[in-house]
């Protein structure tokens, strides 16, 4: 249940981009749902897919910086 759904698609994502070019995107919390889910759930599912936190900061935070040059 959950975004488990999602598992395969998310190694296919790792694979194809790589770490170094994949970023955390949440439209959180301006999401058109009934039932909208917890942020935590959200973070929760990314330690899961991402389980090294230096990977997990590289694609929050390091990774947009320089791919949108955010802080330049």
């Amino acid at each position: 249940g959950g975004y488990a759904a999602l598992d395969r698609h998310v190694e296919e994502l790792l694979s194809a981009f790589g770490r170094e070019m994949c970023v955390w995107g949440s439209d959180w919390p301006f999401i058109a749902l009934d039932r909208r889910p917890s942020y935590d759930s959200c973070l929760s599912f990314l330690a899961r897919w991402l389980p090294d936190p230096q990977d997990r900061d590289r694609v929050m935070r390091r990774n947009p910086t320089r791919l949108f040059g955010f802080g330049s």
